[in-house]
């Protein structure tokens, strides 16, 4: 029986392992972009409303303000963190 455990939660990591985390795989992605020769000024475009349109969907109503606020505060302070600001 006990092998018959092992073999389910392997058989449970390898199906995990073919579904990446969303939130790593997009990580990934925005790095590979901003490493390639995408549009600077087109990409901060699309992560932006990426942002504002994830606020507006998926936080309750009653945060939104909250969150968007925490939003700005934390891209004005990773800008001054890399001088920009």
């Amino acid at each position: 029986m006990t092998s018959s455990v092992g073999a389910i939660v392997k058989s449970a990591e390898e199906a995990a392992a073919r579904y990446p985390d969303p939130i790593a795989r997009l990580a990934r992605d925005i790095s590979t972009t901003i490493a390639g020769d995408a549009d600077p000024y087109i990409l901060v475009g699309m992560l932006l409303e990426a942002a504002a349109c994830s606020i507006a969907s998926t936080v309750p109503t009653e945060r939104q303000r909250d969150v968007a606020a925490a939003a700005i505060s934390t891209l004005c302070h990773r800008m001054a963190v890399h001088r920009l600001l």
